[in-house]
């Protein structure tokens, strides 16, 4: 229940409070039915019901709901860890997938299958920029250069 009363709003956690206590008025009443509401309720229980109702809730959205998209994760995570089993292979394959100005400058492409000898200078111009770019800069600009070059052609 601790748990769950973390996951609510300072409004919606002092409606359940005051709910389980029973001494809610009629604004915390509206809170809780609009909390009752997300949750998949749409009425109140009985006063007398309110602590189970409370709890199975609590339950549902800590529980039952990230348990969920966990078994939903299962298999293809599974095999991810086949090819990705320890640390140092997802830094490795991060390491690999990581942008430099050469990796950036081999992803432009024009839109024209012949170039003019300027379009072709300025083409080799941007390549031979990007390629000699400081890591910094590759991380950075290769979308808007890319866009900016086939834009441009």
């Amino acid at each position: 229940m601790t748990s769950f009363l973390n996951y609510l709003s300072p409004v919606e956690r002092s409606a359940v409070e005051k709910a389980l206590q029973g001494t809610m008025e009629e604004s915390d009443e509206e809170d809780l039915l609009d909390l009752f509401t997300r949750m998949g309720s749409h009425f109140l229980p009985a006063k007398n019901n309110m602590e189970p109702a409370i709890e199975t809730m609590a339950h549902k959205a800590i529980l039952q709901e990230p348990k969920y998209i966990v078994d939903c994760f299962l298999t293809p995570m599974s095999l991810v860890q086949l090819k990705l089993p320890d640390k140092d292979s997802v830094l490795s394959l991060y390491e690999k997938k990581k942008a430099t100005g050469r990796r950036v400058s081999q992803l432009f492409e024009t839109t024209n299958v012949v170039l003019s000898q300027r379009e072709q200078t300025t083409f080799n111009h941007l390549q031979r920029y990007v390629k000699n770019a400081d890591q910094d800069k590759a991380e950075k600009n290769p979308a808007f250069l890319h866009w900016f070059f086939c834009h441009m052609c």
